[in-house]
């Protein structure tokens, strides 16, 4: 909504966007952003802070109703292009992120947990889990304190690292 910073250009070739503060998904984002005219590479060193988690992952990454919680991040990334294909094919750099205090809506909730196909196809994990399945704290182990995470971009594409999840029923790492 709300963008601020301080534009240069130095040697009629390189932009620098510096001192970057704006609002984004109900949150604060500052940064930085450098372009070089003559290669196309772009350099972006980003912070977010309190950000809705749910419209920022839906923005991001376009999945509907993910999960709720407070969203912080930092990321340091560089890309290269003029097209879309080329700048997500070049894509490389570090991403961390925590979300406090939500709930998973569509991912990551322990039923979708139990029933992926490692654990569904062996019929000794399939009989362990599904006891617990049916318990009634299953109802309440979608909420979470944190959820913390490493992603690499590599070549356009996001590995994780490994995401931590705490909650106050269930903790897992992935």
């Amino acid at each position: 909504k709300e963008v601020s910073g301080k534009l240069s250009l130095n040697n009629y070739s390189k932009i620098n966007l510096t001192d970057l503060s704006g609002t984004a998904f109900d949150g604060k984002v500052t940064g930085k952003l450098s372009y070089d005219i003559n290669t196309a590479k772009i350099n972006l060193d980003f912070t977010g802070e309190g950000l809705n988690a749910s419209n920022a992952i839906y923005g991001a990454a376009g999945i509907k109703d993910a999960l709720t919680g407070t969203l912080n991040f930092k990321a340091a990334l560089n890309m290269q292009g003029i097209a879309y294909e080329d700048i997500v094919n070049s894509l490389a750099g570090d991403i961390t992120f925590d979300i406090q205090n939500g709930r998973f809506v569509s991912i990551g909730k322990l039923e979708n947990l139990v029933a992926a196909q490692n654990i569904s196809s062996n019929s000794i994990l399939k009989s362990a889990v599904s006891a617990l399945s049916v318990a009634s704290t299953v109802q309440e182990a979608n909420k979470f304190k944190t959820i913390s995470g490493d992603i690499k971009m590599a070549d356009g594409s996001a590995n994780l690292n490994k995401i931590l999840v705490a909650g106050p029923l269930m903790s897992y790492y992935v």
